[in-house]
């Protein structure tokens, strides 16, 4: 995933945007264009609002919205090292989807497991947020929870690195093993 979000070079081969090389890619315009949230998201211990954007606050407010933090001030220091306050496992989480929702324009939102610290009713509220606001973009998905896949055009069955399937939910549930592993988690 950093991969595509073009925070490395890949050692062999090559990324395609659209059939161009990401290497001939200028970084910033590519970056524009992209949101990602990464399981290991960062947690700036700014105020909640710097937290989101340093430039223009203007869309902080609507962002936390979006994420599920809607009684969180924008104004407030987080952590306590510095006499603000500290926020759980599955708020942070919230606030790194929330700088991604806070970015306008997105062509492209990589999500790398960023529903592993929220619980059930907030998770399905992101994927209700996140199919209003990535209208006309791509969203790629890392998770081990299935509850996202039946809202996903396409799923990419992987196990231990190796592609298993390609197809829709739908489809992919006449394979056993990703029926298996999709029952499982619904048991």
């Amino acid at each position: 995933m950093k991969l595509l979000a073009d925070l490395f070079t890949p050692t062999s081969g090559q990324i395609l945007i659209n059939n161009e090389d990401l290497r001939e890619i200028k970084h910033e315009d590519y970056w524009a264009k992209i949101s990602p949230v990464f399981q290991d998201f960062s947690r700036f211990k700014f105020s909640v609002g710097d937290s989101i954007s340093f430039e223009e606050k203007t869309g902080v407010d609507e962002a936390l919205q979006f994420s599920g933090l809607p009684d969180l001030n924008s104004e407030l220091q987080l952590g306590k090292e510095f006499g603000g306050t500290d926020l759980s496992g599955g708020q942070w989480q919230k606030l790194a989807i929330a700088r991604a929702f806070y970015k306008n324009n997105v062509e492209l939102y990589l999500f790398d497991e960023a529903n592993s610290a929220l619980d059930v009713h907030s998770e399905k509220q992101l994927y209700q947020k996140l199919m209003e606001l990535s209208a006309g973009a791509t969203v790629i998905w890392i998770t081990h929870r299935m509850t996202s896949v039946k809202l996903s055009d396409k799923v990419i069955y992987l196990d231990k690195g190796k592609v298993l399937g390609f197809d829709s939910h739908e489809n992919l549930l006449k394979n056993e093993n990703y029926a298996s592993l999709y029952r499982e988690q619904f048991e």
